[in-house]
């Protein structure tokens, strides 16, 4: 997930996102995300959390 996340982040100019963009992003680039549960969403939290 960090990767990923990392990801997200530099594909913006300012390389900054809310939590909301991060999940949109992983909607239309993962996936991860097309999973019913929200487990991760919870991982991306929790690597955000970890790596801050």
């Amino acid at each position: 997930y960090a990767q990923l996340i990392y990801r997200a982040f530099m594909s913006r100019q300012d390389h900054s996102m809310t939590l909301q963009e991060v999940y949109q992003w992983f909607r239309e680039n993962t996936h991860k995300a097309k999973s019913e549960s929200k487990g991760w969403q919870n991982s991306i939290r929790h690597n955000l959390s970890m790596n801050a």
